[in-house]
């Protein structure tokens, strides 16, 4: 998304979701896509959205989420799906568990706006 933003003039800036907290502060907006949108307007999407989302309530930053309408959902239940923890941590050792989670779930109250080919919320 940053690489098509700044193709049509839009200053942007594209960092690891690590760096987070260093630049919320700083910006205007953030703008996340979303792997679906469940009934109730909470949105799933990758791990590490639900922690911009709280930085940017707490910087008072607005949070948008960018989607198409084929991906608002009819259920509210989401389910964390446990991935392939070797992708994290190659061997098995003794009292040590991985979790290796790739979508998570952002409720609505810290959604400035849900915007999409055709516009809800």
């Amino acid at each position: 998304m940053a690489e098509e933003l700044a193709e049509i003039g839009i200053k942007s800036l594209l960092i690891s979701d690590a760096m987070m907290s260093l630049y919320v502060s700083k910006v205007d907006a953030s703008f996340i896509g979303a792997d679906s949108v469940l009934k109730n307007g909470n949105v799933i999407n990758k791990v590490g959205s639900k922690s911009l989302a709280l930085l940017c309530k707490e910087y008072k930053k607005p949070f948008f989420v960018v989607t198409t309408q084929k991906k608002f959902s009819n259920g509210n239940i989401f389910h964390h799906k446990n991935e392939n923890p070797k992708e994290i941590f190659g061997r098995e050792k003794k009292n040590l568990s991985v979790k290796n989670i790739y979508f998570e779930e952002i409720e609505k109250k810290f959604i400035t706006k849900i915007i999409t080919d055709r516009s809800k919320n």
